[in-house]
């Protein structure tokens, strides 16, 4: 069997990862949107809809799909993720000096079983200062996270105390999870993070696209269709298109070269598909610029070596244009230039054979 996190969040694959799960990504755009306005209903129909949803995109007997919610409460009221800078401002001046909970629905889906469960944790947040409040609001962190603060983050030195499980608050009860699943049996499964299949525990590349699995970000993306090629691939399997070696071609330096999702300037992991983006963040569009081409002039400097070489009496005048023609065909043929290069390097070559053929017969005749 293998595991499918149903979230792009980046804190819970951490959390899943350092737990010591392999597991696959797939994110749900499902409609969040409920009826329900008690906290623990609201949160566990919301994990419930994103975990049925890939459930079902999935069918297959062999996956088990978590999935789950987060979501902030203080005074009955239920914090979201912030729209701007004045609704963050609004939240935290809500959350200091004050006690909040946060829920945390956890939604485990396989062919034989069904399991949710919600975490309760308490947050006792301390007083701060309009200052302290802008000056945090001025950060990025809130703009991601239920209730605009990260525990794990910049914000955590505003927690004066909690009573429940710190993972909780980030997005995962990760002791329950992994008790949840224990059940199940994911050993000697590894999944290619390019196209999803299984791989076998001693490939190095994965069979279905290719991908260099030891280390995932030498694989060649085609920046033509997009088509991931094995490293060794010269040209693109799906369009055809010369690639240019072990390069990830992107359009924008924060563009997951996996599923292209444009992502925020500072995100370590890509917020559509979860793939780490450091790797990739540093790559620049390559650009190749060539010389300039000679081929017109050496064209031109051929065809008169050659014209003027036919004529015995004038076969001398030949040697100048015919060398000018070698030279500049040349020079264009070492910079990738062919086509008029090769025509003016035959016509040149010609030329100069005809003046030393012209310069024998003179002699002869004298």
């Amino acid at each position: 069997m293998y595991l499918v996190l149903a979230s792009k969040s980046p804190r819970r694959r951490e959390l899943l990862t350092q737990a010591g799960f392999q597991f696959q990504i797939n994110v749900s755009n499902v409609d969040e949107t409920v009826e329900d306005t008690n906290p623990v209903d609201k949160v566990l129909a919301i994990a419930k809809k994103k975990g049925l949803d890939i459930y079902n995109k999935y069918n297959d007997d062999e996956a088990v799909i978590l999935s789950a919610d987060t979501i902030v409460v203080i005074n009955n009221d239920i914090l979201g993720k912030p729209k701007d800078k004045e609704d963050a401002r609004l939240m935290i001046k809500m959350l200091q000096n004050n006690v909040h909970h946060v829920y945390t629905a956890v939604f485990i889906k396989s062919k034989t079983d069904e399991e949710y469960f919600v975490e309760k944790t308490e947050v006792n947040v301390g007083a701060m200062t309009d200052e302290e409040i802008e000056e945090y609001i001025n950060t990025k962190e809130p703009y991601d996270k239920a209730g605009g603060y990260g525990i794990q983050g910049i914000f955590s030195k505003y927690i004066s105390s909690i009573i429940g499980d710190y993972y909780n608050v980030m997005g995962l009860p990760i002791y329950r999870v992994r008790k949840a699943l224990e059940k199940y049996d994911f050993s000697k499964k590894r999944f290619c993070i390019v196209c999803k299949n299984e791989i076998t525990t001693d490939e190095e590349f994965c069979p279905h696209c290719g991908n260099k699995i030891k280390s995932k970000y030498e694989n060649q993306v085609c920046p033509t269709c997009h088509k991931v090629n094995s490293p060794n691939n010269k040209y693109c399997i799906n369009c055809g298109r010369e690639l240019l070696g072990k390069v990830v071609i992107v359009s924008n330096k924060n563009e997951c070269m996996i599923c292209h999702h444009i992502n925020k300037e500072h995100a370590k992991y890509c917020e559509s598909c979860g793939t780490i983006l450091d790797a990739i963040n540093d790559i620049e569009k390559p650009s190749k610029t060539l010389k300039k081409d000679y081929s017109q002039p050496a064209l031109i400097c051929g065809i008169v070596s050659l014209a003027t070489g036919l004529y015995l009496i004038t076969a001398l005048l030949a040697i100048i244009p015919g060398v000018f023609a070698i030279i500049l065909s040349s020079i264009g043929l070492k910079r990738g230039y062919r086509g008029k290069n090769i025509l003016a390097l035959i016509f040149g070559i010609i030329g100069l054979l005809t003046v030393i053929i012209a310069i024998f017969i003179f002699n002869l005749i004298e």
